[in-house]
């Protein structure tokens, strides 16, 4: 139905999504890559968040993670507070904690900037930038 009124759209896609969308004829025209300096999360890397009153959970894998889980609580400002844990590609086992705020952009979307933890390993530290798509 696009193309029956448009010759171009341009779509805001995640990494996994890529290649379903270079199969149907679309062009990829610009990428963005999350490098992280001591973390394993990357632009491949897929969060399904839930809530249900101040509980907070989610289920994640993509990139260089196999599974993952977070639960936690948010508070009445929308914080998040939550541990984390994973099984890596290399099956290593990873836990960390997260505190997280969210920002409401103009456009509707959020980022979620976040500072974290490892709880195992070297118990290095780090912040990330989530953002919706």
């Amino acid at each position: 139905m696009i193309a029956e009124e448009y010759t171009e759209i341009y779509l805001d896609s995640s990494l996994p999504a890529k290649s379903t969308y270079l199969k149907r004829g679309y062009v990829a025209i610009e990428a963005h890559k999350i490098v992280a300096e001591n973390g394993e999360v990357d632009g491949q890397t897929v969060f399904h968040y839930h809530q249900k009153g101040n509980t907070i959970w989610a289920e994640y894998f993509g990139g260089e993670i196999k599974q993952g889980f977070l639960i936690g609580t948010a508070d009445n400002n929308g914080n998040l507070a939550f541990t984390y844990q994973y099984l890596n590609e290399s099956n290593q086992l990873r836990l960390g904690k997260c505190n997280s705020t969210p920002v409401f952009l103009e456009d509707d979307k959020m980022e979620i900037h976040e500072e974290w933890q490892w709880l195992n390993g070297d118990k290095s530290k780090g912040t990330s930038v989530i953002v919706e798509v």
